[in-house]
């Protein structure tokens, strides 16, 4: 997702904090607005001195954000307290969180958060009972992308509830490939999606089975096709991604 630019005029400023949710709770927000703006001034506690200003650089070698995303880091929004605020509005169907544009902006943020996020969400749903919560976690820890694998395996290692692992591993499905899973260790991901293929609940095989999709094709391949063996239906694949059709009994 393309994060837009900021206007650092402080018209710009204050309208785009206000937008984009920036000030954070407990200040007041002529408070919030001083702090944004002297960043961009080169006179706030950060140090930052703005791209477009003349002189030497701060001694704190900061830079001044050109993005949203990089503002929110520098006055540090993505924090516990923020994640919880957000958390508070997935997962609704009916209300002010459940229209177009709030689970948008719900996305987005979570999108932003990148690693981060995504190890905090891990974390948060093993007391999760709520399925239209545990179902949208799912969708937002694929929408972050591959940062969330270290996470979801490390949730996965930890043996959760059946309702949660169900939900982790279609996540780890669902996520776009691009081919780059650097930070992942793929004798990990093969160990934890290989352990659920043998799982005894049909429901948690058939997610694990949507969770090959993220292996390469010769290891997802091997897995299912030792899977095949006591299973009653067959599995499908192509180049890129193995599923399977279906392994209910």
């Amino acid at each position: 997702m393309a994060v837009p630019h900021l206007d650092i005029s402080p018209p710009g400023i204050t309208a785009q904090c206000e937008a984009s949710g920036l000030l954070r709770p407990g200040l007041q927000n002529e408070d919030s607005r001083t702090e944004v703006l002297a960043v961009f001034r080169g006179i706030g506690r950060l140090g930052a001195t703005p791209n477009n200003a003349s002189g030497p650089p701060s001694k704190t070698g900061h830079e001044a954000p050109t993005t949203i995303k990089e503002l929110r880091l520098l006055l540090g929004f993505y924090t516990p307290s923020s994640y919880e605020k957000f958390y508070k509005q997935i997962g609704w169907r009916k209300g002010p969180f459940a229209t177009r544009a709030a689970r948008r902006a719900i996305r987005d943020f979570w999108v932003e958060t990148g690693y981060g996020g995504a190890q905090w969400l891990a974390n948060r749903i093993k007391t999760e009972t709520h399925v239209d919560i545990l179902d949208d976690v799912a969708n937002l820890l694929a929408a972050i992308g591959t940062e969330s694998i270290p996470p979801i395996i490390h949730a996965l290692k930890a043996k959760p509830r059946s309702d949660k692992v169900e939900r982790l591993l279609k996540a780890i499905g669902w996520i776009k490939f691009s081919g780059d899973i650097a930070n992942v260790d793929p004798g990990d991901l093969e160990m934890v999606i290989g352990g659920y293929l043998a799982d005894t609940d049909p429901d948690i095989r058939e997610a694990a089975c949507v969770a090959t999709g993220i292996l390469a094709a010769p290891i997802a391949r091997r897995l299912l096709d030792n899977r095949k063996a006591v299973e009653f239906s067959g599995c499908v694949g192509d180049d890129r991604k193995i599923y399977c059709s279906s392994i209910h009994h």
